[in-house]
């Protein structure tokens, strides 16, 4: 018996988007192609296949967290933060989501502390 070789990416890239032709809202092919998107650092292409309104209303918990990650490497934040929203909104007892959230959350905190700790280096160097 000879051992699978692994797939590359861009082979695994190239099968979900084949099956996305045959069924474009098949949303196991949208979970792994967004989620190899990802890995290769294609945000836009994310946003552009997951962000349609068209899908919004069934998109996975793994498609909201895949189009948080992609805005926020995009710097759309308000876009990333919205995407958590609408998750946990349709999920509301999702873990994954939760966790995603949470990390914003400790981001967000760990950013205050920051600004606020630079405000204050700066005014004391002022006087």
């Amino acid at each position: 018996m000879r051992p699978q070789r692994r797939r590359s990416i861009g082979e695994a890239e190239t099968e979900w988007r084949a099956a996305l032709v045959i069924d474009p809202d098949y949303s196991d092919a949208l979970d792994k192609l967004s989620t190899d998107l990802i890995a290769d650092n294609n945000f836009q292409g994310v946003i552009e296949r997951l962000g349609t309104p068209r899908l919004a209303a069934q998109r996975t918990e793994q498609q909201y967290i895949n189009l948080d990650l992609a805005y926020t490497q995009e710097g759309k934040l308000s876009e990333s933060a919205r995407a958590l929203r609408d998750g946990i909104n349709t999920y509301p007892d999702s873990l994954p989501l939760a966790d995603q959230m949470g990390r914003k959350d400790e981001a967000a905190q760990v950013l205050e502390i920051a600004h606020a700790r630079n405000a204050s280096n700066s005014e004391s160097e002022a006087h």
